[in-house]
């Protein structure tokens, strides 16, 4: 249950809860998620090729999510079943993320976002670097 107040810790946690309070738009907020650095939890030790990526995942009643934090201090509050993360920014990760799969951003927190599986790869697809 999030019940802590929220204290934005970085200029992407800024962005995210004036997108939440309807001061930015959605739209601007992933654009932004996209050149920030987010915190990938897993339950096991990454390897630089990937091997060992064990997510933290929760499920809904449509899917299935991978946690995903704005900041390393975030990571914490998971630690006790997610004690490895990785680093990267939004666009690389979103697009290295298993396709099957949504996000969460956040949880546990009170300011968080749900992304749905076929919605990440469309941010990539529609907002990344390479699009033309």
């Amino acid at each position: 249950m999030a019940t802590d107040a929220f204290i934005p810790l970085n200029p992407l946690e800024h962005a995210l809860v004036a997108a939440k309070s309807g001061r930015m738009r959605l739209h601007d907020f992933l654009s932004i998620l996209l050149t920030h650095d987010i915190v990938i939890l897993s339950a096991t030790e990454v390897q630089a090729d990937g091997t060992g990526f064990q997510p933290l995942l929760f499920n809904t009643e449509s899917q299935v999510l991978i946690a995903v934090m704005t900041d390393l201090e975030r990571a914490k509050k998971h630690q006790d079943v997610a004690e490895y993360c990785l680093t990267m920014n939004g666009e690389q990760a979103f697009g290295w993320l298993p396709s099957q799969y949504g996000v969460v951003i956040n949880p546990g927190f009170s300011v968080g976002l749900e992304i749905p599986a076929e919605g990440v790869k469309a941010i990539v697809r529609d907002l990344g670097s390479h699009r033309g």
